[in-house]
């Protein structure tokens, strides 16, 4: 019955048909009916109708899915199999993030159980309900931070819809709700990435290298960033001063994400709005505190904090920020959680109006290795 539906139609509605089967997948979860009917569009005489097909793949569940990939894998168009390999690799990577969060639950609960075996149940029981508060007091006010973003978002389109379906829509209502929006999303998403980065696990792999090029290399990622979002802190000076030959052993990528987290900071502490910056100096100093630690200094003549900023910044907690609009309260505590996994400290001070200094120190060596 499919079938002699499907041929009666011509290709655009079996197009769109493609499309509809797959809101109702979204809204409804896969059938035995969709499935048929997904069945007999992959087998389309026309490549438009097996690509859209292709492109809805990732809503079938693990059963469907391998099925109907393979019989698009080596369609005889290369759109259509091109669909499908991006699918696949999207469901593949998938399977890995997945198989990573077992895995890392599966550890922590491995850490819990030698964690009570040498402190008691008691013990073990106030630390775990203790963590599952810090849990819960993060989640909660990232939540908060993300419904601050997304409500006003939420605001624009309601007002917009509203005139649109009263056909009074105009171009000067979308030129002062779409560049707001935008905004919104970009804020989210950087949220959403500094969120995945704080999360993720330090390799335990190091390789010995050389500090300067390490600042100077995070020194211009953090420019790039602001400048990427618009942000130019021309004004700003940037004085770097690292000690002859100092090389210390990092992950090399984790080491670069911490200083240029820092340094970003504290270009940041010389905002006045949202795209300016008031004139004022960074000093970034690397240098040796005896043969096994170093310590890296980012200071600044910037607005500093006030006693209760700085009380409240010291708790290192990611999500709060002081910096409304443009800080998502995630750098500082990345990069005190990535010098900590490389066996080094972070610490801050600052003065309200005469600005902040950052003392990262760092062992020179690895466990066991000479100096």
């Amino acid at each position: 019955m499919i079938a002699t539906k499907l041929k009666s139609t011509q290709w655009p509605v079996r197009r769109t048909m493609v499309k509809d089967l797959a809101k109702r997948i979204g809204q409804e979860g896969p059938s035995e009916e969709t499935i048929a009917a997904l069945r007999e569009l992959a087998g389309d005489p026309k490549w438009e109708v097996r690509k859209e097909v292709a492109d809805h793949l990732l809503l079938l569940q693990n059963g469907a899915f391998p099925k109907l990939a393979a019989m698009l894998v080596d369609d005889s168009n290369a759109f259509v199999r091109r669909a499908v390999r991006r699918a696949v690799e999207r469901k593949q990577r998938g399977a890995e993030v997945e198989a990573q969060k077992r895995r890392s639950l599966d550890h922590i609960e491995t850490e819990y159980s030698r964690f009570e075996k040498r402190h008691g149940s008691q013990v073990a029981g106030q630390a775990r309900r203790m963590a599952e508060r810090l849990y819960d007091l993060l989640v909660g006010a990232t939540i908060h931070d993300m419904g601050n973003m997304v409500t006003p978002m939420e605001s624009s389109i309601v007002s917009l819809q509203q005139k649109l379906n009263d056909h009074c829509l105009e171009a000067g209502d979308l030129q002062k709700h779409l560049p707001r929006m935008r905004r919104r999303v970009e804020s989210l998403n950087r949220m959403l990435k500094d969120m995945k980065t704080y999360s993720q696990c330090i390799p335990s792999a190091r390789h010995r290298e050389r500090v300067g090029t390490i600042i100077e290399e995070a020194a211009s990622t953090a420019r790039d960033a602001l400048n990427a979002s618009g942000r130019l802190p021309d004004q700003v000076c940037l004085e770097i001063d690292v000690a002859r030959g100092l090389t210390f052993v990092v992950a090399r990528e984790h080491a670069l994400r911490a200083i240029s987290n820092l340094i970003k900071n504290a270009y940041e502490a010389f905002a006045v709005s949202l795209t300016e910056f008031k004139p004022g100096t960074i000093r970034v100093i690397a240098r040796p505190i005896d043969s096994e630690r170093l310590e890296i200094i980012i200071e600044d003549d910037g607005q500093g904090l006030s006693r209760a900023d700085l009380a409240e910044v010291r708790r290192f907690v990611p999500g709060g920020t002081t910096k409304a609009g443009y800080g998502t309260g995630f750098g500082l505590p990345t990069a005190k959680r990535m010098i900590e996994a490389h066996g080094g400290s972070l610490s801050i001070d600052s003065q309200d109006g005469q600005g902040t200094v950052v003392t990262v120190t760092m062992p020179i060596t690895t466990p066991g290795e000479k100096p």
